[in-house]
């Protein structure tokens, strides 16, 4: 049982996600050739990081709200100058939607960009489905490995 934790890690389902929202910027929102250029576990490019200082500098951001925006799970730039800001939660809620708009909208007065607002979950019910819509936010589907737990608790 000890081996099913792993799927309570906080960033587990962020990490294992990345490359699924990566496809389907492509899938579903066109871009072209999107990359990662932050993540929760690493720090964000030179580009981006620079660009956000630049915008506390000139105060067209805050450092609060930088730091806020730092805060998303994942950010993705393609090479039209597109950027998306996904937040990960297992099961999206208000919060998560609102959060994601929020933060893109910093981000877009950061960068001077097209930031998308998406949220990535594996559990969506329907009145944050239809806030998602009424906000602009795009929903990922990502499934989330549930540990068997149930069998696990009668084997012991």
């Amino acid at each position: 049982m000890e081996d099913h934790y792993i799927y309570f890690d906080r960033g587990y389902y962020e990490r294992r996600s990345r490359q699924r929202i990566l496809l389907d910027t492509v899938l579903d929102l066109g871009l072209n050739n999107p990359a990662i250029v932050m993540t929760q576990d690493c720090v964000s490019t030179p580009v981006v990081h620079g660009d956000i200082i630049r915008a506390i500098r000139a105060g067209r951001i805050t450092l609060e709200q930088a730091r806020d925006s730092l805060e998303a799970d994942l950010i993705i730039a393609d090479e039209d100058g597109i950027h998306v800001l996904v937040e990960s939660s297992i099961t999206a809620s208000d919060s998560d939607i609102e959060r994601a708009v929020r933060r893109a909208e910093v981000l877009a007065l950061a960068l001077d960009a097209t930031v998308l607002p998406v949220v990535a979950t594996s559990f969506l019910a329907e009145p944050q489905r239809a806030l998602a819509e009424r906000q602009g936010v795009s929903i990922f589907m990502v499934r989330y490995p549930q540990a068997n737990l149930e069998s696990d608790e009668a084997a012991a």
